[in-house]
């Protein structure tokens, strides 16, 4: 090879690298994108984790409030069946 082709051989790599270079910064652009969006989409989960627990408290205390209410409902209708009795 002459000196013209190693020269020109060196000044497409040169190229070929500073290509490569910028494709790279876009694909970390990229990741760091998507890493953005998974802790966006996993603090989401915890604020849907933490509604859910809060949901799931509500309903055991109303399924209290349920049997509370049913157990006095069923004593009451007892005093009046004695009562008519």
């Amino acid at each position: 090879m002459s000196k013209e082709d190693l020269k020109r051989k060196i000044e497409q790599i040169e190229r070929n690298k500073t290509r490569l270079e910028g494709e790279i910064k876009e694909v970390e652009k990229e990741v760091r994108g998507v890493e953005d969006k998974i802790d966006d989409l996993m603090a989401e989960k915890g604020k849907t984790q933490d509604e859910l627990h809060k949901l799931q408290g509500e309903v055991h205390d109303l399924a209290g409030e349920e049997l509370e209410l049913g157990r006095k409902m069923t004593e009451e209708e007892q005093r009046e069946r004695k009562g008519s009795n």
